[in-house]
């Protein structure tokens, strides 16, 4: 896996972004040391509300 710097992230955050959506991990840092980790975005899995019905 490659670390992308700080200042191409800056300058490519949204294809960084997409990337991360499609499931890719991308790790960032300077100077070749990891400093963080972009992922992608679980939702949770909880039920929607039902509206209109006592409880």
């Amino acid at each position: 896996m490659q670390v992308v710097s700080m200042h191409q992230a800056k300058s490519t955050l949204l294809q960084l972004v997409k990337r991360a959506a499609t499931g890719e991990t991308i790790l960032l840092g300077a100077y070749g040391k990891v400093e963080a980790k972009l992922v992608p975005a679980t939702t949770p899995d909880v039920p929607g509300k039902r509206v209109g019905l006592l409880a």
